[in-house]
């Protein structure tokens, strides 16, 4: 058999990586399925790849859909943590995002853990640490405590207010209007 088309390798492909899994998806201790990730030569392609399934899946109006496409997207932003524990570019970010996702289809209890994870392994990123404190403190939020969400928001105030970044000083309103919201409740 000829193949002209790169669909026709895709699909080829498809049907052996299903055929050799045994046709099953399913991790049987979580009974999640799980999706087939390419795996790319770089961890700013396999980035590229996970942020574009997440972009994907907010561009979907159907609520149930859109937060099975999202989560997903937390299995690919796995990918890069899982394949370049190494990079200091794409890493954090996907590991900040797979927070994020976990925050954005409601599945607090993962997002809480996994903002913390990303504040103990990349305290030295400015910028992801502010995006995690954030985070994790609109995370407490949701989860109704807010004076746990309170010290989160101090900490952007206190350490990063004085900085002259335009994207760190908006980062640090963001925290001061959440954290006067709170204190007014």
């Amino acid at each position: 058999m000829v193949f002209t088309r790169p669909s026709q390798y895709i699909l080829l492909l498809l049907i052996l990586c299903v055929t050799l899994t045994g046709c099953s998806l399913f991790n049987r201790k979580e009974k999640t399925p799980r999706y087939l990730i390419p795996e790319m030569d770089t961890a700013r392609e396999q980035y590229t790849l996970a942020d574009r399934q997440y972009r994907d899946a907010l561009g979907m109006f159907a609520p149930e859909a859109r937060n099975t496409e999202l989560r997903k997207s937390v299995q690919a932003f796995e990918m890069v943590v899982q394949r370049f524990p190494l990079d200091m570019r794409y890493t954090p970010v996907a590991d900040l995002m797979i927070a994020n996702v976990y925050r954005e289809v409601g599945e607090l209890a993962k997002a809480e853990p996994q903002y913390r994870r990303v504040l103990s392994r990349y305290s030295d990123d400015e910028a992801i640490r502010i995006d995690a404190l954030i985070g994790l403190g609109q995370t407490l939020d949701d989860l109704r405590r807010p004076s746990e969400a309170k010290v989160h928001y101090k900490m952007v105030i206190d350490q990063y207010s004085s900085s002259q970044d335009p994207a760190i000083r908006r980062s640090v309103e963001l925290a001061r209007a959440r954290y006067v919201q709170i204190r007014e409740l």
